[in-house]
């Protein structure tokens, strides 16, 4: 259930349709709202049909003339007829086939004017008691407080407040959103502005029904929107969760299937059984180990490694930390700049999916969990899933210089120095970051190694 919206500002020219082309497959869309399109009615269709062929399409051109909303959705995933639509929204009852779950979705492009957007609220409040899971998504054109605002003079508008009691009113609240939350910038190096026009808000009902939903904010391209995704890749996990998650039960279960094959063989010991024997002996062995690294990762013990297997104790506790800290400028002593443009470019510059992967694997493992619950060898055994979603988010911090509070999130722990701690100075402090923040940080040591003996006297 891959669903998302886009405001492409204009798709008639050929880079714009390919950049959209290019977010469809690479992310899996099946069904996409495609805001601001600036396509004449005549021309709707051979373009809709330019951007996927295979996709039915709705536009609402009979309540505006541009065709400010357009909804693509891909047949053999969803089920779509039409609910309702305006100049600023379509609504659909959406069916999602595989399951047959059925939400109405509501794909929003709102005018720039406040006083033109109270349709709008008016509208949403009309569909606020309805009971199925409601979900709208897309460009709302204003922002719900000044936290959402990056640049310019912006100060506190009744829109803003008409916008948040509209939220209020229709029992909306924004679904969690993993990325940059200013997703839209009027390109203006002397002046730029960053603001969150464009969000995902659901009623009470979906998040009942979908608990697990988190929207992607992703890189922009060459639009002057990010493109939000809702994107269901906790599926793909959680099956590898249940498929490796429950170790001790695996180990059990490893050990009862050996004993009982063992127990026959006692009066019967041809080829079958001793061949059933030596594979149960190999997944014993295999559940053994998955079931050390695990306690491992709980405790952060490295002594393990010795081929400790006290697991009574590595179930004690899990520790983690992190430590930022964040170079803005380097001056000599007469208040010179010591970096060459050149290298502060180098240390700016955007990396490739190579280089990532490449850092990650360099990593250190059997580290204790990050604070998000993940490690380096998740992420490598996982990277068939996970890749492209890591690679973009470190890509889209070189890009922005943001970095999401997730990302930049921490635990803290107290360690003891000696064996029977009394006192506070018997303990020293750890902390671990999450995985993404360690390889951004080693890709910008890495560059920084560069340049380093150019800025650091020998004295």
């Amino acid at each position: 259930m891959n669903f998302a919206v886009w405001n492409v500002r204009g798709i008639n020219k050929a880079p714009h349709q390919k950049e959209l082309q290019n977010f469809i497959s690479s992310n899996n869309v099946n069904l996409m709202g495609v805001l601001e399109t600036k396509v004449k009615s005549d021309n709707a269709l051979g373009v809709s049909k330019k951007i996927c062929r295979d996709w039915k399409w709705l536009f609402n051109y009979n309540h505006h003339y541009n065709g400010r909303v357009w909804v693509g959705w891909n047949p053999s995933v969803w089920d779509i007829s039409i609910h309702s639509m305006s100049s600023q929204v379509i609504t659909c009852n959406a069916t999602f086939l595989e399951k047959n779950i059925t939400i109405l979705v509501s794909f929003v492009y709102a005018f720039n004017d406040a006083v033109d957007r109270v349709p709008l609220w008016n509208y949403c409040l009309s569909l606020s008691t309805t009971t199925a899971p409601w979900y709208l998504l897309g460009d709302f054109n204003c922002v719900t407080s000044l936290g959402e605002v990056s640049g310019g003079r912006e100060h506190w508008t009744p829109e803003m407040q008409s916008f948040t009691d509209c939220l209020a009113n229709c029992g909306l609240d924004t679904v969690r959103t993993v990325g940059n939350i200013h997703t839209w910038t009027n390109k203006r190096l002397a002046s730029p502005i960053f603001k969150r026009l464009d969000r995902m808000v659901a009623n009470g009902v979906w998040f009942n029904s979908f608990t697990k939903g988190n929207v992607f904010v992703k890189p922009r391209g060459i639009m002057d929107h990010n493109a939000l995704l809702l994107k269901e890749t906790k599926r793909l996990l959680r099956q590898l969760n249940k498929d490796h998650g429950n170790v001790s039960s695996n180990v059990l279960n490893a050990r009862a299937n050996l004993e009982e094959v063992q127990l026959r063989m006692i009066n019967n010991t041809d080829t079958a059984l001793l061949n059933l024997e030596k594979d149960l002996i190999n997944k014993l062995n295999a559940t053994l180990v998955e079931e050390e690294s695990f306690f491992l990762q709980k405790s952060r013990v490295k002594w393990m490694e010795l081929g400790d297997g006290n697991n009574s104790f590595f179930h004690q506790q899990c520790k983690a930390n992190w430590n930022c800290n964040k170079v803005l400028a380097l001056e000599d002593n007469l208040g010179n700049m010591v970096i060459t443009e050149a290298q502060a470019t180098s240390l700016c510059a955007m990396v490739t999916d190579v280089i990532i992967y490449a850092t990650l694997k360099k990593m250190k493992k059997n580290k204790a969990p990050r604070p998000d619950g993940f490690n380096v060898e998740f992420f490598l055994a996982t990277w068939s899933i996970t890749g492209v979603d890591f690679c973009d988010s470190v890509k889209h911090f070189f890009e922005t210089g943001f970095l999401p509070s997730s990302t930049n999130s921490t635990f803290i722990s107290l360690i003891p120095k000696v064996a029977s701690p009394t006192v506070m100075n018997d303990f020293r402090p750890i902390s671990l970051c999450t995985v993404m923040y360690k390889c951004i940080s080693k890709i910008i040591a890495a560059r920084l190694k560069l340049i380093m003996p150019s800025i650091i006297d020998i004295a």
